[in-house]
């Protein structure tokens, strides 16, 4: 059983580091609420226990919960990770649309219902809502992440396993806000705009097959010719391509050479030209 370095005085949490020793640390079990004691002895590492002995299997991880919760509350910042767009069924480089960003929240809501989810922590950055989860021994599953999409809020998890062993508030600080290490993005509404902007402005090209190879017709760049007219094999051409945004997925492929998008920037500027403003 790992050691908890913290309990629960009220709505406060507290660290071992921060109580007097034995039942004057007036703290409780932050998952099952029963009395602690503070052990803080000459040999051993301080630690709280509960005053009857009992163990609680479940008092670390939500005293980890807690305390980024309480954290992040009171700071009101964090750094987010990069937004990374991948492309599904394609060897395109996957596109950076944002770098690692510091903001600042300008509400914060504790599970605060949302639609049909109760997210660890809501947020506001610039009138726009973002949802935290805080994940100890279990990631957000599969049901609760297609409610998120759906929402189509983005949503950043925060995985905190690895302070299981050694949980301190220093450690646990830096990570939570300034860290991008544990973080990741379950859902982000900016990226997932781009991928549909670059989805609405793509050729759908049918997939072909002569026997051997399969290939599409009109390369926009001509890759070869098969029949008398410019086409690419699929696998030899197109999946290589950086205007290859899918291939295969329902029959097609999606094609942005004729727009020249093969990048980020290429979009942007696209975007920035007189045919779109």
């Amino acid at each position: 059983m790992l050691e908890l370095p913290f309990g629960l005085r009220g709505v406060r949490l507290m660290h071992v580091s921060e109580v007097a020793a034995g039942r004057a640390c007036n703290c409780v079990c932050p998952a099952c609420h029963q009395p602690l004691i503070a052990r803080k002895g000459a040999h051993n590492t301080h630690h709280f226990a509960h005053a009857g002995g009992a163990e609680c299997a479940h008092g670390l991880e939500t005293a980890l919960h807690l305390a980024a919760k309480q954290m992040l509350e009171s700071e009101g910042i964090i750094r987010l990770p990069a937004v990374i767009l991948a492309f599904d069924y394609s060897h395109k480089p996957p596109w950076q649309i944002q770098p690692e960003t510091l903001v600042r929240f300008e509400r914060v809501q504790l599970e605060n219902r949302l639609g049909a989810i109760v997210p660890d922590i809501l947020v506001h950055v610039k009138d726009r809502p973002l949802l935290i989860e805080i994940a100890v021994t279990h990631a957000v599953d599969a049901a609760k992440l297609a409610r998120i999409r759906r929402l189509g809020i983005s949503a950043l998890e925060i995985t905190l396993r690895d302070f299981e062993r050694e949980p301190t508030l220093p450690a646990l600080r830096q990570e939570l806000l300034f860290g991008t290490g544990s973080k990741r993005w379950l859902y982000n509404a900016r990226a997932e705009a781009v991928r549909q902007q670059v989805f609405a402005l793509s050729e759908a090209k049918a997939l072909r097959s002569d026997g051997l190879t399969v290939y599409v017709e009109d390369c926009p760049l001509g890759a070869r010719r098969i029949g008398g007219k410019p086409a690419a094999n699929v696998v030899a051409d197109c999946l290589p391509c950086p205007y290859c945004v899918r291939a295969g997925a329902d029959g097609h492929l999606l094609c942005t050479g004729g727009r020249r998008i093969g990048a980020y920037q290429d979009l942007i500027g696209l975007m920035d030209s007189p045919l779109f403003s």
